[in-house]
């Protein structure tokens, strides 16, 4: 039996806006060589062409950098559905959307629920990212299970000393990164 290598890609929204854009495109420079492979995706369509291009279950770790507010992934200003089938295309992967505040409200637990039940472990944060190079409120959901974070939890932004931080070069997930963990978000 012949074992494959599962991938790791880096998808970025390839339009990217002046202010932020080139932030997304020189992060590539830097660290697309921690990935196998990196796309540029100038619309929905194409990150669905990406997708697809991989066999189910040959690709192990999804990120995806863009744009986004609660429960909305963007590629160019449009939005990523989430009960678009081929989400199963990604079954058992990791998802983690480098991007403002997918994770949070009610859209944003429907939205991580959603992909969950595709097969996804989609991984996304709550507030706004900001300038920081600090990406905080970080949230998972592993298949079958419920949000666990609070849905009126809408973090103002993200800094090094908040609950749940990554750092903007940290490239992969944190060890604690699918934990559930309420108690972290308890004082707030």
């Amino acid at each position: 039996m012949i074992v494959r290598k599962r991938l790791s890609i880096l998808i970025i929204d390839g339009v990217g806006e002046k202010f932020v854009g080139w932030s997304w495109r020189a992060g590539a420079k830097i660290f697309g060589k921690m990935f196998d492979r990196v796309h540029y995706c100038a619309s929905v369509a194409d990150f669905w062409a990406v997708i697809e291009s991989y066999a189910p279950g040959e690709v192990a770790h999804v990120q995806v950098w863009g744009h986004g507010g609660p429960g909305r992934p963007l590629i160019n200003k449009v939005a990523i559905d989430d009960d678009d089938a081929r989400w199963a295309l990604l079954e058992g992967a990791t998802v983690w959307f480098r991007m403002c505040s997918i994770a949070a409200g009610p859209q944003g637990h429907k939205f991580m629920k959603r992909l969950a039940l595709h097969g996804v472990i989609p991984v996304a944060h709550l507030p706004v990212i900001g300038f920081w190079a600090s990406q905080s409120y970080m949230v998972a959901l592993k298949p079958g299970e419920e949000p666990w974070w609070p849905v009126d939890l809408l973090p103002k932004g993200s800094a090094p000393w908040l609950p749940r931080n990554v750092m903007a070069w940290q490239m992969t997930l944190p060890s604690w990164a699918l934990d559930v963990a309420p108690e972290k978000f308890k004082a707030l």
